[in-house]
Parts: structure tokens; sequence; C-alpha cells
């Protein structure tokens, strides 16, 4: 009994303990964001955790000169500085790090206490394509200031994609690909979002070993400081994109074309690896044990099957057992895996995607196993017409537009 005790003491040191290291984090993090972001005040900023907190939440106040920010976690203490930036300073943090930030020479005074809770747990941001715009010339320091800026606006589930080809290449190789057969299955730098989503394959590559190289260290930089500021990066896991080049190690291996995408000749199209194939499982412990190693995990995992290609089958029980395979694959290495997946073709291929199908589909990964991105609720919610994703839970989204004036 005695022993039994003693163990209980120590349990619940070990937990005050980890506790109090958590805290003390979140509190460094917070304080070094703001000397980056508005260096000038950061001095007379204080943050404090608020414990015990259920609902992501800040509180700020102005105390003996100083402004107080106390906050759930720091993620929440970010939002709370910005509240204080955008609506006493009148300052505005752009993700463009080159335009900066302007606030008055002295520190305004916040006249009246503020407290706020987040209206949702997660707080999703970005999708493939914004990877392949101004993304592939970042460095560091943009990086940098487009985390912080996501922090500040209360981002806690970012997609984290970057890099991922570094990953790949170890795996091909481990599955016998020689270096120009997998350099040669990327594209170039600005399209490797439609390569990741198994649009296109090979096109203005191959991709050079120093960029692979350089964008892994990179990624390696922005996962540590997403998880830094609270966050929950979304990494990648394998869908069934696979080079075509496979077939000639392993000429038996179900693997399918995906048909012509975009107006892309045939040479450029991709290859999917049917999820019945015994190659699949094993690539996506590969895959998942590589990225875990050099990355960790926040156990949620983006997989996106089909993505404005079509199907080896319509038929609503392949569809389904493509997705309880590809689910059951990411369990194999990650038992607390969930899964992230876009809605998009739901919306982009309505008349291919019936609900038939879609249901098939989405129910037959566990609910609450699989979360949907309802990408482009701004023109068309999915939700309403596919019975709220028959259960599964899902994130509204907004897909902004940029309109440009024809002269």
């Amino acid at each position: 009994m005695k022993r039994l005790f003693s163990l209980l003491l120590i349990c619940c040191f070990l937990q005050v303990h980890a506790q109090q290291n958590k805290s003390t984090a979140d509190i460094v993090a917070a304080q070094t964001l703001a000397k980056r972001v508005v260096p000038q005040y950061a001095a007379a900023i204080q943050f404090q955790k608020i414990e015990h907190c259920a609902i992501d939440s800040f509180f700020i106040n102005w105390q003996n000169n100083q402004l107080i920010v106390k906050g759930s976690n720091v993620n929440a203490m970010a939002a709370g500085l910005n509240y204080y930036l955008k609506n006493t300073c009148l300052a505005n943090v752009s993700w463009y790090r080159n335009e900066g930030v302007t606030v008055p020479q002295k520190m305004p005074v916040l006249d009246k206490a503020i407290g706020l809770k987040a209206r949702c747990n997660e707080r999703f941001f970005l999708n493939y394509c914004t990877f392949g715009y101004t993304m592939p010339w970042w460095g560091w320091q943009d990086w940098q200031w487009f985390i912080d800026w996501m922090a500040l606006n209360g981002i806690n589930m970012p997609l984290a994609i970057t890099g991922q080809e570094a990953i790949w290449y170890k795996v091909w190789k481990k599955f016998g690909l020689t270096d120009e057969q997998i350099r040669g299955f990327f594209t170039g730098p600005a399209y490797l979002p439609w390569h990741r989503m198994a649009n296109i394959d090979r096109w203005e590559g191959p991709l050079p070993m120093h960029w692979i190289n350089s964008q892994l260290a990179l990624q390696k930089k922005i996962v540590q400081r997403e998880k830094e500021l609270g966050m929950k990066p979304v990494l990648p896991a394998f869908a069934g994109h696979v080079p075509q080049a496979l077939t000639t190690i392993y000429p038996k291996a179900k693997i399918h074309s995906l048909g012509e995408w975009g107006d892309f000749s045939k040479q450029y199209e991709s290859y999917f690896l049917d999820p019945f194939d015994s190659l699949f499982k094993p690539i996506q412990k590969a895959y998942l044990e590589e990225q875990t190693k050099l990355l960790g995990t926040s156990h949620i995992y983006g997989a996106d099957p089909f993505n404005e290609v079509t199907p080896p089958s319509w038929e609503p029980k392949y569809l389904a057992s493509v997705a309880n395979t590809i689910y059951e694959s990411m369990l194999q290495t990650d038992p607390k895996a969930e899964w992230l997946q876009m809605s998009w073709i739901f919306y982009y291929q309505r008349k291919q995607w019936t609900d038939e199908r879609i249901k098939a589909f989405l129910t037959a990964v566990p609910q609450g196993k699989m979360t949907l991105l309802d990408y482009y609720c701004d023109n068309t919610e999915i939700w309403k017409f596919t019975d709220a994703f028959y259960g599964q839970p899902y994130i509204w989204c907004y897909l902004g537009k940029i309109l440009a004036a024809i002269p």
C-alpha cells in the first residue's frame, strides 16, 4: 500500500512538473514572438498562462505601465497580443515580412480589460496550391515571419508539406528506384503542389538534389517553430501516388494511370498503386516512420487520393475499400492517426462523385477519424448536400480569390 501511495505521489509530481515546464515554454515562446514582431514594445509586455482552461482564451489588461497578456496557451497569448496591436495600436501585421509593423512611438495604454474565447478548437490554414506560388522561393526569414503571423491570428492547424520530397527520396530508394528515376518523378519546384496531389509527374523536372535537401532542412525549422507556437502541423501521408518506374521492379504490382489532367500530355500522367496491392502498406509504413523520425508527428495526416483525376473504379465498394485501406495503413505506424481530407473533389467532379460514392468513401473510415476540409464555402458549402459529410467532422473554410481589374 505504501509503495502504491509513493508511486501515486511520484506520478502527481511528474504531471505537475510537466505542466510547469509547458507553461514556462509557452511564456518564453510568446515573449520571443513579441521581440520579433514588435521589439520596441516587447519589454513592456508580460505574458502569463491561464491554467485549466477548456477553450482557447485570452485576457488582456494594462497594469503598472505594462500590457498583461494572459492566455490558455501560447497560441492564445499570441492572439491576445494581436488584438491589442489591431484595436489599440491600429497596427496591421501583414504576412509579408518586408512590410514590417508600424506602431505608435509611445506604447498606447489599453483603456479597458478585454477577454475573448475561441469559437472553434481547430483553426486550419493553407492549401496545397499555396506552396506552388511564392512559397517555393521563401527562405527561413520569410517562413519565420509567416508562422508568427499565423500564431497572431490564432491558427493552430497549418498544412506543413514543405520538403517531403527528401523523405520520399529515401523511401523510393528503399524500394529499389535509382537516383535518376526518383528525381525524374518529381516536377520542378513551382509545380510540386500538383505533383503532391497526384495530378502530374515529371513536368519541369528532374528536381535537383540540392533543392531536395535544402527544403527538408527548411521544413525541420518550420515544424519546430509551429509546434513552439502551439500548432499541430498537418504532415503528409501516402495516398497511393507512385512513380511509374516502380513497375520495372514490381511488374505484378497493381499500378494504374490516373489519366489526363489539365491538358498535359500522356507522358506527364500520374500513377496510383491500388490499396489492395501488398506494396501499399509497406510504403505507407516506410514513409510515416521516416517522416516521424525526422519531424515528429501531431498525429494528423493529409491524404488526398483522386484529386481532380479518375479513380481506377467508380464502384462505391471499391472507393470504400480505398478509404479504409489508406486509414488502416496509417494506423499500423501511428495508432493515434487522424486523416485530413480535402472535399474539393466532391465539388469539382460533382457529376462523378454521386451521393452514393461520397457516402461509401467517407463512412469507410471510423467516425471522427477523418476530418473534411470544406474548402470552398464562400462559393459552395459541400456539407449541405452531403448530409454533413455523413457524420464525419468538417472544417468550414474560405478560399480567398484575388480579382484583377481588366483595363
